[in-house]
């Protein structure tokens, strides 16, 4: 089994490299990393090369130096400016390093906490990613497209959202413990960049959509000329939209299943945006779907433009079975009294 290393990274001054090589010595796999000694001035220049390359002989530590040039004429400003334009070439030697297990910093080192790789999650292949509160890592092909790509605009506007949310004094969330039971007990003071988690407070199940004096929907009057336990329930969230000829696969697939159904279907951005999360208008079916599919299902099937009063149709006894993309307010849904 590969070691795993220790990055330790100091700078060249006696008072700080000495205490930390001594530190990396006690590891059984170790790499220290020290900007360049002249860069930051250091009066004890050539005593610390020497010292350097001793350790490197006889310590059982490698030692990397970072590069850097243009030495402050304030020694004190100016140096930790230095550590702070060293930061490319200490996320470089990160990526080069091979079982990094934990980055030691030294105090006047702080800087490199402000250092951001430029690789995107989409840039991960397969590496598995580990979020507090899930039973089991994600893939970077699991998480949303836009989250995916630091370049994307959407990404640049939400990842900030985010990184807001431990800052906040509580949080109040559409759920319920015992439904979440395990994510409430790890999110409690977890550790997050910054601080801790902000305390949670579960309000939940908040899913009904009825309306005052609304007229019941031709979805449900529909149900109710079906057999119990005998329809399925075809919905994709409020921006759950799909291309055209994806589209036509769920059709062949209902078609082939001779089931009963009730499906929602939205229509799909133009191809100018295609991709983005967007409904655009009401569905014409007759241009999406094969006319076969809709001149036949008559009696067999329901498809309704855009909405559908969702709480009110899975309680409903003819509903026994639910196709979701597993949205919050789905499952919620699913799991509010009245379903079977």
């Amino acid at each position: 089994m590969e070691k795993k290393t220790l990055l330790l990274y100091t700078i060249a001054e006696v008072g700080h490299l000495f205490p930390m090589v001594e530190l990396g010595n006690s590891s059984s796999k170790t790499t220290l990393t020290s900007p360049s000694s002249s860069s930051l001035c250091d009066i004890n220049s050539d005593r610390i090369d020497s010292y350097i390359s001793q350790a490197s002989a006889t310590h059982s530590i490698s030692i990397h130096r970072l590069q850097l040039t243009s030495p402050p004429t304030n020694i004190a400003a100016g140096s930790f400016h230095l550590l702070r334009l060293a930061n490319p070439q200490l996320l470089d030697y990160l990526r080069s390093a091979s079982s990094v297990t934990a980055l030691i910093l030294d105090l006047f080192c702080g800087a490199a906490l402000e250092a951001k790789s430029t690789a995107s999650l989409k840039d991960l292949g397969d590496t598995p990613i580990h979020f507090p509160g899930l039973s089991r890592p994600l893939l970077p092909s699991d998480l949303p497209g836009p989250v995916s790509d630091w370049e994307d605009e959407t990404c640049k506007a939400v990842i900030p959202l985010f990184e807001r949310v431990p800052t906040a004094k509580g949080l109040i969330i559409n759920t319920f413990e015992s439904l979440e039971a395990e994510r409430f007990a790890l999110a409690e003071g977890v550790s997050v960049p910054g601080g801790t988690m902000s305390p949670i407070y579960p309000w939940a199940p908040v899913t009904t959509e009825k309306i005052v004096n609304e007229a019941r929907h031709e979805s449900l009057a529909w149900l109710d000329g079906q057999p119990s336990g005998s329809v399925v329930f075809l919905s994709f969230g409020s921006l759950g939209v799909f291309p055209k000829a994806q589209l036509r696969q769920i059709a062949e697939g209902l078609d082939r299943s001779g089931q009963r159904f009730l499906w929602v279907v939205r229509a799909p951005p133009p191809e100018e945006h295609k991709g983005q999360l967007v409904a655009w208008g009401e569905a014409d079916l007759e241009e999406l779907l094969p006319r076969r599919f809709v001149d036949w299902l008559a009696g067999r099937g329901l498809i309704v433009k855009s909405w559908v009063p969702q709480v009110e149709v899975l309680a409903h006894e003819a509903v026994g079975g639910f196709v979701t993309h597993c949205g919050w307010n789905s499952v919620l849904g699913r799991s509010s009294p009245g379903w079977r």
